[in-house]
């Protein structure tokens, strides 16, 4: 769940504040756009759940512990059930909506390579990058859930750090907020 929040919540505060500082209309309709996909997720019926997933798909699924991140995130929208079928709709929403936060959040870093100047990483960087990646394909390689728990390591460890980032950014949109909003 943090991962998803990570993901969608402060890729649309990131996007806001980029937006309100530099006065762009496309960035305030891109950062609409992130809340409106969402919204069309929850309240569409464009979405229809899987009718059988074969057995082996299934297993593969239980090991990856992604039960319990739609669990999860079935609960903390107040729909508790004893255990989410992968095949319901709830569940096949909920994949949609993670799939489009985590789409929509690498595009906008993809989108931002001038501000972020991936183009001037140098070797030493990238070589260590590549060799975590190498690294990571061959723990799932030995065991998918050693692999997968790596991963999610990296991952919380990845939203720790920029936790001071987030902060600053709500402050700066609270901040930016109040003035707009004050009395005459």
């Amino acid at each position: 769940m943090p991962t998803v929040i990570h993901v969608y919540v402060f890729t649309g505060l990131f996007m806001l504040q980029g937006a309100m500082r530099s006065g762009s209309v496309l960035g305030l309709a891109s950062t609409a756009a992130l809340l409106l996909a969402a919204i069309f997720i929850a309240y569409t019926s464009f979405i229809e759940p899987i009718p059988e997933i074969p057995a082996g798909i299934k297993s593969r699924f239980d090991a990856s512990n992604f039960y319990s991140v739609l669990n999860a995130f079935a609960k903390f929208l107040g729909m508790e059930e004893e255990r989410l079928l992968l095949s319901s709709e709830l569940a096949a929403r909920i994949q949609v909506f993670i799939a489009f936060a985590y789409t929509y959040h690498y595009m906008n870093w993809f989108s931002k390579t001038s501000i972020i100047k991936w183009h001037q990483v140098s070797v030493r960087r990238l070589g260590a990058n590549g060799l975590v990646w190498l690294a990571a394909v061959i723990l799932y390689g030995y065991d998918y859930k050693i692999g997968f728990l790596a991963l999610l390591f990296l991952s919380y460890l990845h939203i720790f750090l920029e936790f001071p980032l987030n902060l600053r950014s709500v402050g700066w949109i609270g901040s930016e907020l109040k003035g707009i909003f004050k009395p005459a």
